[in-house]
């Protein structure tokens, strides 16, 4: 449940409000100001995702109050989650970010967070198992999607006991997209 919550919540929120702050010009008076535009960008985005990640933290309080969902090492996992699932929200960003600035009607921006979304909650792990799957896609699923990887790696910390350092082949997948998102990014945010 927290990755298909963070991967909706967070790229409809980042895309809508970036969309917004667009059409109304806010980004470009912005701009206009002596701050520096990474801190501009930092600035909104992170205070979106403060939203995002006080819903991450409430989800998985409410598993472990209610629902009788345990933290392996107490507190160290929790902590652990929580990091994972900033490293996520950063990600999801930059997505959101590419959203807002390639799209020319608000009308369209659900449809490519679905088109991005959809084929990773159907084939990422979040509701099913990715064994059901034909061999092509168990290996896309499995080495590619970015879902799979912060689902993977929520299981490892939560479900195993591991730790965040164990974690290694799902964060350096998710670092190559981090990479990728953020240098397309980069070429296609515009300010109006």
């Amino acid at each position: 449940m927290l990755g298909f919550s963070v991967l909706f919540s967070t790229l409809f929120g980042i895309s809508f409000i970036f969309f917004q702050f667009r059409q109304q010009l806010i980004l470009k008076r912005f701009y206009a100001t002596p701050v520096s535009r990474i801190n501009i960008l930092l600035g909104i985005g992170i205070s979106r995702l403060v939203f995002q990640l006080i819903n991450v933290m409430m989800l998985i309080a409410l598993g472990y109050f209610f629902l009788n969902f345990t933290l392996i090492h107490g507190f160290i996992t929790f902590i652990e989650m929580t990091l994972l699932s900033i490293y996520m929200l950063f990600l999801l960003l930059g997505v959101g970010l590419i959203f807002s600035s390639i799209v020319k009607s608000d009308t369209s921006i659900p449809l490519f967070i679905n088109l991005f979304a959809f084929p990773q909650m159907l084939l990422a792990g979040t509701f099913f198992t990715i064994e059901v799957f034909p061999k092509l896609i168990q290996t896309i699923s499995l080495y590619v999607l970015p879902l799979t990887q912060y689902n993977d790696a929520m299981r490892k910390i939560s479900f195993s006991g591991l730790h965040l350092w164990d974690c290694g082949k799902e964060l350096g997948i998710l670092t190559i997209w981090m990479a990728v998102i953020y240098f397309i990014t980069i070429k296609v945010f515009k300010w109006e």
